[in-house]
C-alpha cells in the first residue's frame, strides 16, 4: 500500500495565485530579538517558540507561516487575498500578543503588488526595512499612523 503525501502550498504557490487571480497577499515579517544568545549552546528559549504558537492562534487558516533562516526569532507570514491595511491589523494583533507576554520586535508589511511583484521583491524591501528599523525603536507600521488617525 502506496503512503499517501499531503500537498502544502508554500510562499511561491501563494504569490503565484495572487498574481493569477489578480488579488493581494501580504507578507508580514516578525523579527524578535534574538532570544537565548547568551547560551549558544543551549536550545532557543522557550518564548521564541511560544510566540509561534502565539501567532497562530491569529491567524487564518489559509494564512502560511514560514520560519526564517535564524530559527524562531524571525519569521514571515504570507496572507492571501489580504491588502496593506487587513496586514497592518495583524501585525497590531501580533504585537499586542507579544507584548502581553512581555516580549516586543520589529514588525514589517510588505503587500503585492505596490511592493513588489515576486517574493525576492518583497522580501528584499522587507530586510531593507527591518534593518533601518532595528536601528530605532520596534513599530509596526511601513507609514506610522499618528494617534489621532488610529
Amino acid at each position: 500500500m502506496a503512503a499517501s503525501t499531503q500537498w502544502v502550498p508554500d510562499a511561491n504557490w501563494c504569490m503565484k495565485l495572487a498574481r493569477r487571480l489578480e488579488r493581494p497577499i501580504s507578507l508580514v515579517r516578525v523579527s524578535l530579538p534574538q532570544i537565548g544568545s547568551d547560551r549558544p549552546d543551549g536550545p532557543p528559549h522557550s518564548a521564541a517558540e511560544q510566540t509561534l504558537v502565539m501567532v497562530g492562534v491569529e491567524l487564518r487558516c489559509t494564512d502560511l507561516i514560514e520560519i526564517g533562516k535564524d530559527g524562531a526569532t524571525t519569521f514571515n507570514i504570507y496572507c492571501l487575498d489580504t491588502d496593506k491595511d487587513g496586514a497592518r491589523i495583524l501585525a497590531k494583533r501580533i504585537k499586542l500578543a507579544l507584548a502581553t507576554h512581555g516580549l516586543y520586535g520589529h514588525i514589517v508589511v510588505k503587500t503585492f503588488p505596490e511592493d513588489g511583484y515576486t517574493l525576492s521583491d518583497l522580501d528584499q524591501v522587507a530586510s531593507q526595512q527591518l534593518l533601518h528599523e532595528k536601528h530605532g525603536k520596534p513599530t509596526v507600521e511601513t507609514n506610522p499612523v499618528s494617534a489621532q488617525q488610529a
